[in-house]
C-alpha cells in the first residue's frame, strides 16, 4: 500500500513539474526537459550510496533485501568521479605504478 501511494505522490509531483517545464519550453520555444522519476530510482541511488560510503557488499544486500551481491551490484551505479577519487586514494596510499 505505502510503495503505490509513494509512486502515486511522486508521479503527482513530476506530472505537475512537466506540465510547467512543457509550458515554459512552449513559451521559449524549444524542446522541454522533462523529468523521468519514479519511487524505485531512489532504492538504486540507495544502494549506490551504501556502496560509496565504503560499506561492504554483503552488508548492503542484506539492508536492501536482496537474495544474493549479484542484484546488489545491479543496483549499484558508481559514478566516474567516485571511480577517480577511489583511484586518487589508491595512489596517495601506494604511488604510481612505474
Amino acid at each position: 500500500m505505502f510503495h503505490h501511494q509513494l509512486k502515486q505522490n511522486a508521479g503527482g509531483i513530476v506530472g505537475i513539474v512537466n506540465k510547467h517545464e512543457i509550458a515554459l519550453a512552449e513559451k521559449e520555444n524549444r524542446d522541454p526537459n522533462l523529468m523521468d522519476v519514479h519511487p524505485h530510482i531512489f532504492r538504486h541511488t540507495f544502494v549506490t550510496r551504501c556502496i560509496q560510503s565504503g560499506m561492504d557488499a554483503a552488508t548492503v544486500k542484506k539492508i536492501a533485501g536482496h537474495s544474493d551481491e549479484k542484484m546488489t551490484n545491479y543496483y549499484t551505479h558508481i559514478e566516474e568521479e567516485h571511480i577517480d577519487d577511489e583511484y586518487e586514494l589508491y595512489i596517495q596510499k601506494y604511488g604510481t605504478e612505474t
